[in-house]
């Protein structure tokens, strides 16, 4: 509001007969207070402005920052999954085991190719992955042998083994035969039929 528009005010603000009011000098003053209180609304008008180039500038700002933090943990999730476990006469293998021994007992003709994972072991992580591993010459020592249940294993080197539908490239405990990839299948133990004495 112009300077004009609040002298258009001023008859309604002005009061004929005021005995309380020394001088007419109070209206005035009152007036020019509330010019005062127009201007520094004003003010702090311009200071907060409603700028949607400023709001545009921090969402911008937020979401590179996010999308750096989101890159920088694809980053490191993707390098510790690339982590693989140090050669095999560097530590024992016992203290590079994940999985708990449970019954197993260590041998002395341990064989790298026997599989760490089959039909009947939880595989909670597949571990890192390689383009393909080949079938062993022959069957694993415990591997199912043939009859294998039909639709669910195939029989492949004398063993049974369960198919897997995956594309390349295949986690480490998988293997290749034909482009196809398979874990070994094997029996389960049947329980005890009676105490020893």
């Amino acid at each position: 509001m112009s300077r004009e528009g609040v002298k258009g005010l001023i008859p309604a603000l002005e009061v004929e007969d005021s005995e309380g009011a020394p001088d007419r000098n109070s209206v005035e003053a009152l007036v020019l207070m509330f010019e005062a209180v127009r201007k520094g609304v004003r003010r702090m008008a311009r200071a907060f402005d409603d700028n949607h180039e400023s709001r545009r500038r921090w969402r911008l700002g937020l979401a590179l920052a996010n999308a750096a933090v989101v890159g920088v943990l694809l980053l490191v999730l993707v390098r510790l999954a690339s982590v693989s476990p140090p050669p095999s006469g560097s530590e024992p293998l016992a203290s590079t085991s994940s999985a708990p021994m449970g019954q197993e007992v260590p041998t002395e003709d341990w064989n790298p190719d026997q599989p760490t994972h089959g039909g009947l072991v939880d595989t909670a992580d597949a571990g890192a992955s390689v383009l393909a591993r080949p079938l062993p010459r022959e069957p694993f020592k415990g591997q199912k042998r043939p009859t294998c249940t039909p639709y669910a294993e195939v029989e492949l080197i004398g063993a049974c083994w369960l198919p897997h539908e995956l594309k390349a490239p295949c986690p480490d405990v998988l293997y290749e035969h034909q482009g196809k990839y398979y874990s070994p299948a094997y029996s389960a133990k049947p329980p005890p039929q009676s105490l020893e004495p």
